[in-house]
C-alpha cells in the first residue's frame, strides 16, 4: 500500500483539472473551472478527506507501536524485579 496522496492542478484547454493518487491508482478529474484560485479550492476538496485518512493511519499505526512498547517495557520491568518472596 502506497503511502503517497498528493496530487496537483494542471489546466487542459481553458479547464483546470486534479491529478492524484491514492494507494498506486491514478485519478484525474476535472475541477470545471478555468479560475485558477477556484480551481485550487476544489482541489483542496478533493484532497483534504484522502490526506486526513494518512493522519489517521499514521495516528493508529503509532497507537500500535506505544501499546506494544508499553507492554514489552512492563514485561522488562517484572523481569528485572521479580517479587521479594514471603518470610
Amino acid at each position: 500500500m502506497s503511502k503517497r496522496r498528493r496530487g496537483y492542478i494542471y489546466k487542459r484547454g481553458e479547464t483546470f483539472w486534479i491529478k492524484y493518487m491514492v494507494e498506486g491508482r491514478l485519478f484525474r478529474q476535472s475541477l470545471g473551472t478555468a479560475n485558477r484560485r477556484e480551481a485550487q479550492a476544489e482541489a483542496d476538496k478533493i484532497l483534504l478527506p484522502i490526506q486526513a485518512g494518512d493522519a489517521v493511519a499514521t495516528l493508529a499505526t503509532v497507537k500500535a507501536k506505544l501499546e506494544t512498547a508499553t507492554t514489552v517495557a512492563a514485561q522488562l520491568a517484572d523481569e528485572a524485579d521479580p517479587p521479594s518472596p514471603l518470610p
